[in-house]
């Protein structure tokens, strides 16, 4: 049943809530009245590493990420110049010039991992990414993944 892990699913939802608000400033910030082009990529559902969102930070180029500051990333798809603007231990958000990443440890939570991307430029292909970086995730954890995506 949904409710047997209350306390943890809670949990979850607040830093859900907590980061959402967090990535809405940043659009209002840095691209109020774009339109996205979106894609959300589900990860694993259990995946083989306790904390995800840690591990992964090799693959992702990070080696020591530091909020705010321009960093050269290599993420999921080529090098990219983003800012980390959100960092904890479940969630990580970077944004580019045209972009945001959203980086969701959900299976902390009890649920999958997974990722959206908020494209901006003109012309931006949320299909395309979507698949780019579903692939990247389903070599990252080495296991099926899901991916869904839409443009918004």
């Amino acid at each position: 049943m949904i409710f047997e892990d209350w306390d943890n699913q809670y949990d979850g939802a607040a830093k859900h809530t907590a980061f959402y608000q967090h990535t809405l400033g940043q659009y209002v910030k840095y691209f109020a009245g774009k339109q996205a082009a979106f894609a959300h990529v589900q990860g694993p559902q259990r995946p083989p590493h306790p904390t995800p969102v840690r591990w992964s930070w090799p693959h992702w180029g990070l080696p020591s990420p530091e909020p705010g500051t321009p960093q050269h990333h290599h993420c999921g798809v080529g090098m990219v110049d983003a800012v980390v603007d959100y960092l904890d231990p479940n969630f990580v958000g970077l944004r580019t010039e045209d972009a945001m990443y959203r980086f969701f440890d959900r299976n902390a939570f009890g649920a999958v991992m997974g990722m959206t991307i908020h494209l901006f430029a003109d012309g931006a292909d949320a299909d395309t990414a979507g698949d780019a970086w579903g692939a990247w995730f389903n070599g990252l954890y080495a296991q099926p993944i899901r991916t869904s995506r839409n443009s918004a």
